[in-house]
């Protein structure tokens, strides 16, 4: 564990015992023998405090090769890669990713963030329900995370953004789509901020409409998710 760049000595530990790990950044660049000194003052179970953020697969099965870390980690798949690239991962990890992650495990994708223009978060919305269907049509159970901005920025789409996160964790992304799970109108003349969001994004990328009517099985069904902007 670190303090800044400096390596903090670690305390004796009583066996069979939790072990937390507070750092933010758990990749540090001896992150693996830390992890086994760890180890070998045989803790129950070691549980990161804030989630483990995963930029390459690698990272991901990396962590997963420990199993003393809790299995109840957060972990968030930062990954930036092109969706035409999405076959090939696909090929390579798929059977990985079915045997490691279930309906209760805490794997997510991210949606909002902080950025510097509107249609970046537009743009990001569309680019990670994409990625998130690949991953459902494989039968691969992802959630999504929504992550506020920073302070002084605005999320334009926040309302339908975490409408996403609370659909994607219910069973009802089985059998309901983003669009059935938009509160109705009150008034004629009142428009809910998350239908207001969603057409401003359907109106700058109309080929981004199929994101909104898709449930999980429907995905799922339909093969692997072709995508589109």
């Amino acid at each position: 564990m670190y303090a800044g760049e400096s390596k903090l000595p670690m305390t004796p530990l009583l066996p069979k015992h939790r072990m937390f790990i507070y750092d933010r950044d758990f990749f540090v660049p001896d992150w693996r023998n830390i992890i086994d000194k760890i180890i070998e003052r045989n803790p129950s179970s070691i549980q990161p405090i804030h989630p483990i953020i995963c930029k390459t697969i690698n990272n991901y099965f990396g962590v997963r090769e420990y199993n003393k870390i809790s299995k109840n980690t957060t972990i968030i798949l930062d990954l930036n890669i092109p969706l035409d690239d999405t076959p090939l991962l696909m090929k390579k990890y798929k059977n990985k990713f079915l045997a490691d992650i279930r309906e209760s495990s805490n794997v997510y994708i991210t949606l909002g963030g902080t950025f510097d223009t509107r249609g970046q978060y537009l743009k990001d919305f569309i680019y990670k329900l994409n990625l998130l269907y690949v991953f459902w049509s494989q039968d691969i159970p992802l959630k999504i995370k929504y992550i506020k901005p920073q302070i002084g920025y605005t999320d334009p789409i926040a309302n339908i953004s975490r409408l996403v996160e609370i659909w994607t964790a219910s069973n009802t992304n089985l059998t309901k789509s983003i669009h059935d799970r938009i509160p109705k109108d009150k008034k004629s003349t009142e428009i809910r901020p998350e239908r207001s969001e969603g057409r401003a994004i359907i109106e700058r990328f109309p080929s981004a409409k199929t994101l909104f009517y898709q449930t999980r099985e429907t995905v799922k069904k339909g093969g692997f998710w072709k995508y589109g902007y």
